[in-house]
């Protein structure tokens, strides 16, 4: 065998391997990770069932007297920290940015219909001015507020809702509300991004966006029946 056909041979041999040895390594992560993702699907779906909800791979949905919804995605550093439609989301773990690739989970009651004040409430972590100030010193201190619809959402705030939501904020949930819906999120470290696997964490962030969002729903009711009445 002459020297150019041994280093042809060579080179053959250099390639192949360049070309194997990734795909050997990627199908060896592939079997060791099939059974933990399996492990995890059954988790996420025998959580449904325990909520009696709905499911697919990555949400929840059904009703607890109103629309909820619950769902996961990987987020982090790198993805950011804004939900689709632009709102800053907050958990029940502090994490300034997060970790990038981490799991999150998120509960959300659905308002129907909804606030329609442009409002966005959610918690002050102390570095930030609320463009709103509702004089309710307890929910002042523990949220910012924003609102295209300044005075409603004051008033809304103002009266015993707004000492309800500082109460949450004291239970350690991180509470974000829109027009549209009440929502936590769980997770930002490495040991709370799997909530379904810790007994009770999920019934209880769904037990209470669904209260916030009832507590809010009947505020807004009794803010426009005072209203109604001022104003025969």
């Amino acid at each position: 065998m002459d020297s150019d056909t041994q280093s042809l041979l060579i080179l053959v041999a250099i390639v192949a391997a360049a070309i194997l040895v990734p795909l050997g390594l990627i199908g060896m992560v592939a079997l060791i990770a099939a059974p933990v993702v399996r492990r995890r699907r059954r988790l996420w779906r025998a959580a449904a069932a325990e909520l009696g909800l709905q499911c697919d791979r990555t949400s929840m949905w059904g009703t607890r007297g109103m629309p909820v919804r619950i769902f996961w995605r990987n987020e982090g550093a790198q993805v950011g920290r804004m939900d689709m439609a632009g709102v800053v989301l907050a958990g029940r773990h502090d994490m300034r940015g997060g970790r990038a690739g981490l799991r999150h989970v998120y509960c959300q009651a659905m308002l129907e219909p909804p606030l329609g004040l442009g409002l966005l409430m959610q918690r002050n972590r102390g570095d930030a001015v609320s463009e709103i100030c509702t004089r309710n010193p307890a929910f002042d201190s523990a949220f910012i507020l924003s609102a295209r619809e300044a005075a409603p959402a004051q008033q809304l705030f103002h009266s015993q809702l707004g000492d309800f939501f500082a109460q949450v904020a004291q239970n350690g949930w991180q509470v974000v509300v829109t027009d549209d819906f009440v929502q936590v999120r769980l997770g930002g470290d490495y040991a709370s991004q799997f909530p379904e696997k810790q007994p009770g964490l999920l019934p209880a962030a769904l037990e209470t966006v669904v209260m916030c969002a009832h507590q809010l729903q009947a505020a807004r009711s009794q803010l426009a029946a005072t209203r109604e009445a001022a104003a025969r």
